[in-house]
């Protein structure tokens, strides 16, 4: 009976004390973070790395997380880039564009 009662303490000590993660929640708080506290003179990286997550590009696809992608979306348009319009407008219309 010691012993089962050790092993489901042991078990269940790293999940109440550490927590658990939601990695892809953690990702786009990260995102929105970043783009917060971006400096002027990386604003074109920082659009870039947007659209790349939003659209994709000829390097790679755009990102396979939704919420990912609507964050990149709304860190777009926190911007405030007017060049940014018609990726953002293709992104939210899709076929309909």
């Amino acid at each position: 009976m010691r012993y089962r009662l050790l092993i489901l303490i042991l078990l269940a000590a790293p999940v109440t004390l550490g927590g658990c993660r939601n990695a892809p929640e953690e990702e786009r708080a990260d995102l929105h973070r970043d783009v917060e506290r971006v400096d002027e003179s990386e604003i074109p990286a920082m659009r870039a790395r947007l659209r790349r997550l939003l659209v994709g590009d000829a390097e790679s696809p755009r990102d396979g997380d939704p919420h990912i992608r609507s964050g990149a979306a709304q860190g777009l348009g926190d911007l405030h880039d007017p060049e940014d319009a018609d990726v953002l407008l293709e992104a939210l219309m899709g076929p309909l564009a």
